[in-house]
């Protein structure tokens, strides 16, 4: 966690991955900025830790949290939600909102767009419905 740059690195600090496409080294994870509550409960999180660790389970880091995201899923009833839908569902918000594809790319540690356009980002029938009205009003004014 890096609450001077209000940054969610997911990457140890050395990790670095070859990029092929761009014949390089790249970082291996994204970096998510934290909104403020967030933030506010993350930095609440630290001063309870029994380690140097924000997200910790009895004073170790947490390497994985599969397990734990399967046993809440479980106690809540809900079936078929995985971390990854979630990361699936961020995008999508955020291409909602209208978020470049390169900003989107960027949260979720993709080298370029193209991974985030393929994957993450589905056509929405709304908005091919949309677009000859959109082009209706342009040509219009």
């Amino acid at each position: 966690m890096d609450f001077t740059h209000n940054v969610i690195v997911f990457r140890d600090e050395d990790e670095q991955v070859w990029d092929a496409s761009h014949k390089g080294w790249r970082k291996g994870r994204a970096e998510v900025a934290m909104g403020e509550q967030l933030r506010d409960h993350l930095l609440d999180q630290r001063d309870k830790a029994l380690s140097p660790y924000v997200v910790e389970y009895l004073g170790e880091r947490v390497k994985n949290c599969q397990n734990g995201w399967a046993r809440l899923c479980k106690r809540a009833g809900v079936e078929g939600v995985t971390l990854h839908t979630l990361r699936h569902t961020h995008a999508t918000w955020l291409y909602s909102s209208n978020v470049d594809t390169h900003h989107i790319a960027d949260q979720l540690g993709h080298a370029n767009d193209s991974i985030t356009r393929a994957v993450y980002i589905k056509r929405r029938a709304e908005t091919r419905v949309e677009l000859p009205r959109l082009i209706e009003q342009k040509l219009g004014s």
